[in-house]
């Protein structure tokens, strides 16, 4: 018997809490807490009371001695990214009704041409009597301000699925702006993963840095649009975007979602601000670490109102970092382009095109340089306590930007992340 090489953990008042990032275990400790802080800490099992033998190995915290957990992260990566699935994020347009200051797309007023709505279809005529999964992401741009494109090519989707008996699945990444009653009746018919939506803090933030071509305010707008959605049982995940001008006032979100009803009734994502060639804004962007920080201390503060803040303790743990990593993923964009990130949508990183006859033509060399990533190439993953977690991190920033961490940001945080897991399981089971 061994102690698994991916248990984290740290004293959390006079308890130690212990968390598996392969099995996704958590442990809170307040027994004999000293021996197996040391135990872990060496990862030397003898020193550990073997009280905590048998439930250790039933979570994954010990292993057999000849068991290889490297081998399960192998296999956990390579089939999941290999999965009988076509995941698309389909552009109805690259039009917006917003100029958000930090926009990584540059502005112009493409839409999805019949042409291309053609293609689309004679290359799903083809795959989907052949998939067990598809998953679109309705995309911009804006794509609610092409809603007439994306009623007609969605329910056709839909129908084609039903009749080969594959799983449908629907998402759409929307400022919520449009998401009125009739696009809410519409979607409340599909299978809908969830809706993004992104609100930038309180309104005194969120409308500095998300307006209208016009310059006017949208927070009151799609905070009631989100109202709306969930109370039609629409899944929705909040996106705040963290940088400068609203690090301090993202956690104020929190309560503002509370006094409308949203309390653990939405999922609430922060990510840093990235600075991009369309809109640099470096000097405003907050350096990893610090990104991290701030992320994590804001989901503490939520956790301690009682929030749900993280995914499930065992739900963290994936075969990929980013739907990027899978074989079967593109973006489409309004000519028919394909490309693999969203955030390094250029002409130059374009992966293939899509023929009128609904053929993808890929250009093999850069499309496999984002489906051949392979964490166990680099010795740091390979020693990283957070592998089964992060699964070698973001591909865009280790091509595209190598000042920036690709590693997922609660590596620069693990104490801050430990306690607000404990926290959010916590709150999750009282809930």
């Amino acid at each position: 018997m061994k102690l698994s090489a991916y248990n984290l953990s740290m004293a959390d008042g006079g308890d130690l809490i212990v968390y598996n990032t392969l099995t996704g275990a958590l442990v809170v400790i307040n027994q004999d807490a000293d021996a197996v802080r040391e135990a872990i800490e060496h990862r030397d099992i003898s020193r550990l009371p073997s009280t905590f033998w048998p439930g250790f190995h039933d979570l994954g915290v010990i292993v057999d001695a000849d068991y290889d957990e490297q081998a399960v992260i192998r296999v956990r990566n390579l089939t999941g990214r290999t999965q009988n699935e076509l995941i698309l994020s389909v552009m109805t347009t690259l039009r917006c009704n917003f100029r958000c200051s930090y926009c990584f797309q540059k502005r112009c007023q493409k839409r999805l041409t019949k042409t291309v709505e053609s293609s689309i279809m004679s290359m799903l005529l083809e795959k989907i009597p052949k998939l067990d999964r598809l998953s679109i992401d309705w995309y911009g741009g804006e794509p609610l301000l092409e809603r007439a494109t994306l009623f007609r090519l969605n329910s056709w989707i839909a129908e084609l699925c039903k009749r080969h008996d594959t799983e449908y699945i629907v998402t759409v990444t929307t400022n919520g702006y449009l998401l009125d009653k009739e696009m809410i009746d519409y979607l409340s018919k599909f299978k809908v993963g969830h809706l993004q939506i992104t609100l930038d803090g309180p309104p005194e933030t969120h409308n500095l840095s998300r307006k209208l071509t016009s310059g006017g305010k949208t927070f009151a707008t799609i905070l009631a649009n989100i109202c709306r959605a969930r109370g039609a049982g629409l899944p929705v995940s909040i996106r705040v975007n963290v940088w400068r001008p609203n690090a301090s006032k993202v956690a104020d979100l929190y309560g503002i979602l509370e006094a409308n009803g949203l309390k653990n009734q939405v999922a609430v994502l922060a990510k840093p601000v990235l600075s991009s060639d369309a809109n640099p804004c470096a000097l405003l962007c907050l350096e990893p670490a610090e990104a991290s920080s701030v992320i994590m201390q804001t989901y503490m503060d939520a956790a301690n109102d009682g929030w749900i803040v993280l995914p499930y303790a065992d739900a963290l743990q994936g075969h990929e970092f980013c739907i990027v990593d899978s074989v079967g993923q593109f973006i489409i964009d309004p000519s028919g382009s394909l490309y693999k990130c969203g955030e390094n949508f250029d002409a130059s990183e374009k992966v293939g095109a899509l023929t009128k006859s609904g053929n993808l033509l890929l250009d093999e060399p850069k499309w496999r340089s984002w489906i051949s990533k392979d964490p166990f190439a680099n010795d740091e993953c390979v020693r990283c306590q957070f592998l089964p977690i992060c699964m070698g991190g973001c591909s865009m920033k280790r091509k595209w930007k190598p000042t920036e961490s690709p590693c997922v940001e609660l590596k620069h945080v693990k104490d801050d992340f430990l306690r607000v897991l404990r926290r959010s399981e916590e709150n999750r089971e009282g809930g």
